[in-house]
């Protein structure tokens, strides 16, 4: 079973973070509200259009929503491909303890699979398998996955280490482990299809927002041609 799936997950490659680049948006939404808030008093003060200048205010709420929107859903979406990490390198970790590697090899042995940020957290996970047997560590790993199934997977390893890869625990690891992996395929699949709704959806909003405002600034201008009788 777990080569089966092994075949399946082997072509995905590891996931990387974009810490600079999160780095660098985070001065963006302090720019949109600065732009927005003196865009809006200059409409108002030196043209004294107070519909265009709530407008255009309310252009920047809108933007800075959609702004703080994406990154939430980019902090869940980085937090959902980590889990898929997870069932894609402790494939390989079950084809270890089924060969007869010990566990603590098998969690060293998927350090050369892993993405940086996984890679770091394997390590924490060894340095403190090396200072405490109990089964704190394995839980603190899991710990900084979202998902309960995980925390499940690696009290079922510590079962092992403590009681021996016997039949029984090594069954028992493999159910919970194929229970995980089959909820991470369908949530994958779910988000993508959330992904292309939003996709399509907020380039038309943000065009239909776009086209208002050209055409409310024009209806500005003409009225206040008019205003002056030419």
């Amino acid at each position: 079973m777990f080569r089966r799936l092994s075949e399946k997950m082997k072509n995905k490659k590891p996931n990387k973070t974009g810490s600079k680049k999160e780095k660098s948006n985070r001065w963006l939404p302090g720019l949109f509200a600065i732009v927005g808030l003196l865009g809006s008093f200059a409409i108002y003060y030196f043209f004294h259009e107070t519909l265009l200048a709530f407008l255009f205010f309310g252009a920047t709420v809108f933007f800075l929503y959609v702004f703080f929107s994406k990154r939430k859903v980019h902090s869940e979406v980085e937090a959902e491909q980590l889990e898929e990490e997870f069932v894609r390198i402790f494939t390989y970790f079950s084809i270890y303890i089924q060969d007869g590697l010990p566990i603590y090899s098998a969690f060293q042995e998927l350090l050369k699979y892993a993405s940086p940020t996984m890679k770091e957290r394997l390590k924490d996970l060894l340095n403190d398998i090396d200072h405490d047997k109990s089964v704190k560590p394995y839980v603190t790993f899991a710990s900084l996955f979202p998902s309960l199934m995980i925390r499940e997977v690696m009290i079922s390893i510590y079962k092992m280490v403590d009681e021996g890869t016997n039949e029984t625990y090594l069954r028992q690891y493999a159910t919970i482990f194929a229970s995980l992996a089959e909820d991470k395929r369908t949530k994958a699949k779910e988000r993508h299809k959330r992904s292309l709704g939003n996709v399509s959806f907020l380039p038309l909003l943000a065009s239909g927002l776009t086209s208002a405002l050209i055409t409310i600034g024009i209806m500005t201008v003409i009225g206040g041609l008019t205003s002056h009788g030419i």
